[in-house]
């Protein structure tokens, strides 16, 4: 699978949960808002066409995006 056109906080993101980090360990780390984390989210998994975190993730490293 190619990977699709993530934007930078899109990849910051992905790493982060890849890393075990929940939403609010991730709004707290980058200093931004629960809600934007879950929208980052939201499209992350939309872009990967998963229906979870665990399809996301294996779908991520599939594409190389993550290791």
């Amino acid at each position: 699978m190619s990977a699709p056109y993530l934007t930078v906080r899109e990849r910051e993101v992905l790493r982060l949960i890849w890393d075990g980090l929940q939403n609010k360990g991730i709004a707290v780390r980058l200093q931004v808002s629960i809600k934007t984390v879950e929208a980052h989210r939201a499209k992350c998994l939309e872009k990967f066409h998963a229906k979870n975190t665990a399809q996301l993730l294996r779908a991520a490293l599939e594409a190389g995006v993550i290791s």
